[in-house]
C-alpha cells in the first residue's frame, strides 16, 4: 500500500490498485520481491494507468459502490484465462 498526500491533480479522487501477486521469487519461510518486480510495481504507479490483470485505477465513487470494500481482487481480476474447449466439436471428432 503507497499513499500519497502530494498526489498530482490530475489523480486526486482515484486509487491505482495492483495485483503482484504472481510477482516474487519463492523462499524457504517467506516469498521476496525481486528488484524486476519492485521495478515493475514503480513503473506502474508512476504512470498511474490500469493494465490487464494486473493495475487498474478506480475513482473515489466506484470504491463508494462497492461499499469501500477495498480487496484488490475485487478490482484487479488476475485469473487465469482457462481455454474454451469445444464438447460439439469434440464430439463430433470421435
Amino acid at each position: 500500500m503507497i499513499l500519497n498526500k502530494n498526489k498530482k491533480t490530475e489523480h486526486e479522487g482515484k486509487v491505482i490498485f495492483i495485483n503482484a501477486e504472481d510477482e516474487f521469487e519463492t523462499g524457504r519461510k517467506q516469498n521476496y520481491l525481486r528488484k524486476i518486480d519492485i521495478e515493475k510495481i514503480i513503473k506502474t504507479v508512476d504512470a498511474f494507468q490500469s493494465v490487464s490483470r494486473y493495475a487498474e485505477v478506480v475513482t473515489n465513487e466506484q470504491i463508494a459502490k462497492k461499499d469501500y470494500f477495498l480487496n484488490i481482487r475485487r478490482y484487479v481480476d488476475a485469473s487465469k484465462v482457462e481455454p474454451t474447449v469445444d464438447l460439439h466439436k469434440l464430439n463430433t471428432e470421435n
